[in-house]
C-alpha cells in the first residue's frame, strides 16, 4: 500500500525502476536467496519480499549494483529469520503461561481461546476457497481428524491435506502481511 503523500506517479516509477534491477539482477537475487534459504517456499517468499521492498525504497544509483543487492539481500533475509525467532519465542512463551479459572471453575484461557480460533477462522473464511474454509474448519473448529473430514466433504485424504495446507500457508501469508504493516505503522510513529 501506497505511503501517504505518495503520488501514483511515483509509485509507478518505483516499480517500474525495480521491473528494471528484477530483469537485470532477477537470476541474481534468487541464486543468492536460495544460496542462504534451503526450504524452496520460504525462498519465494523472501524473493517476493525483497522486490517489494526494493518498491517501497527504490535502490539508488549505484556502481556496484550486484554488490548492494547482495548487502541488502542478507539484511532480508536476517529480518526474516529474527521475525521468525520472536514469533517462536511468543507462541513458547502463550504455551507456557499458566491457565486462568473463572467464577464457574471454566477456564478463562480456553474461552480466549475458542475466541481466538474463531476469529482466525473468520478471517480464513474469507481469503481462501469455499472447500479449503469447510476444510479446515471442519479440522480445527470441529475436531474432525483427517479421515472424518474426507468422509464428510467426499474427497480423498490427501485432497484434505492439500485444502488444510494451501488455507494455513495463505493465512499465514496474510497475518504476516497484517503483522509487517502493524509493525511499519508503530515503527512511523
Amino acid at each position: 500500500m501506497a505511503q501517504s503523500g505518495t503520488s501514483a506517479d511515483e509509485l509507478t516509477g518505483a516499480v517500474d525502476a525495480t521491473a528494471d534491477v528484477f530483469v537485470e539482477h532477477g537470476d541474481f537475487v534468487r541464486a543468492v536467496i536460495r544460496s542462504r534459504i534451503r526450504d524452496e517456499s520460504i525462498a519465494d517468499d523472501i524473493f517476493q519480499d525483497f522486490f517489494l521492498s526494493l518498491v517501497c525504497n527504490p535502490p539508488p544509483a549505484v556502481p556496484d549494483m550486484k554488490g548492494f543487492l547482495y548487502r541488502a539481500i542478507i539484511h532480508d533475509i536476517a529480518d526474516a529469520r529474527r521475525r521468525v525467532a520472536i514469533y517462536r519465542k511468543h507462541m513458547d512463551r502463550y504455551a507456557e503461561r499458566p491457565c486462568q479459572r473463572g467464577e464457574e471453575g471454566v477456564r478463562q484461557s480456553d474461552l480466549m481461546e475458542t475466541e481466538e480460533t474463531n476469529r482466525v477462522l473468520e478471517i480464513i473464511e474469507m481469503i481462501v476457497s469455499r472447500r479449503q474454509a469447510q476444510a479446515v474448519t471442519l479440522r480445527y473448529r470441529t475436531g474432525y481428524d483427517i479421515d472424518e473430514i474426507a468422509g464428510e466433504m467426499n474427497v480423498d485424504r490427501q485432497t484434505v491435506r492439500r485444502y488444510i495446507c494451501v488455507a494455513l500457508r495463505r493465512a499465514r501469508r496474510f497475518f504476516s502481511v497484517a503483522w509487517d504493516a502493524h509493525d511499519d505503522s508503530i515503527r512511523s510513529r
